[in-house]
């Protein structure tokens, strides 16, 4: 686009020009990254040649069942892998999702509305308690959004096959840094999931946090906790590692020495 805008008018109006459109280009992409959900399959390590059957859809060998490990990969099989390798689930009610492209302002709410939709669909509501005209609903009984209301209708009164909400785990490998907005956007998805699985709570799992204020900010809005009633002062939950003091002998240490929390 640049070359036209150079040969219509000047060299400097064409860079500028192409300068715009890439900076566009990577706007967009950035505001429209949607993650992945994710499913495991089994592999196992091979030696030797592969014999394929007649139909060429899969490999035939000999291996040992129990040497076998888990990959996680995309349900959807967009990132490029084999279309016929099948992908399982997770447990009923537990969802892994993969962030593509960072966390943050431009594309949390993108984010989060893949996540909150595809829950909303494939599971159930664990009250299905439904009021059929707004005057009936109690006055300290926040009304559900418009998204719970349209499932509510969908799955309609009597009881449906679907498994209720337990957990939702992120994948944050391709997450360097996130703001305010990112935070509190997982905030209000996460109350908005908890009336969702009410009376239980939904559990939040964060798999590969590199960045050591992403930890800081996640902790902060209160993830990585856990309570007994869930309404009063929370423990930090983390990890204790031994401090080796000549290369060979562990020294004990407490907690304090490596990461000491703040409780709220």
């Amino acid at each position: 686009m640049g070359v036209i805008v150079i040969i219509f008018s000047t060299i400097e109006t064409g860079i500028y020009c192409t300068i715009c459109v890439s900076l566009a280009v990577l706007l967009f992409r950035t505001a429209k990254a949607r993650g992945h959900f994710l499913g495991y399959v089994r592999v196992h390590s091979v030696v030797g040649d592969h014999l394929l059957d007649g139909s060429h859809r899969s490999i035939t060998v000999d291996f040992d069942a129990g040497n076998g490990r888990r990959v996680w990969l995309p349900t959807s099989h967009h990132d490029g892998t084999n279309p016929y390798v099948k992908v399982h689930q997770p447990a009923p009610g537990i969802f892994v999702y993969r962030v593509s492209d960072g966390f943050s302002y431009p594309n949390a709410n993108h984010y989060t509305d893949h996540l909150v939709k595809r829950i909303f669909e494939t599971t159930r509501r664990t009250d299905p308690e439904v009021w059929e005209t707004p005057g009936d609903r109690p006055w300290n009984d926040p009304s559900p959004t418009s998204a719970e209301r349209r499932m509510l209708r969908e799955q309609g009164p009597t009881t449906t096959p679907l498994p209720t909400l337990r957990a939702v785990i992120l994948d944050f490998s391709a997450v360097n840094n996130v703001d305010v907005t990112s935070c509190q956007n997982l905030i209000d998805i996460r109350n908005q999931l908890d009336r969702w699985a009410a009376p239980s709570r939904v559990q939040w799992h964060f798999a590969h946090v590199n960045n050591k204020w992403t930890k800081r900010a996640l902790a902060a809005a209160g993830f990585g906790s856990t309570s007994n009633n869930g309404t009063h002062k929370t423990k930090a939950i983390f990890d204790v590692a031994e401090i080796v003091n000549d290369g060979t002998s562990p020294v004990s240490s407490s907690p304090s020495q490596i990461f000491s929390p703040k409780e709220e």
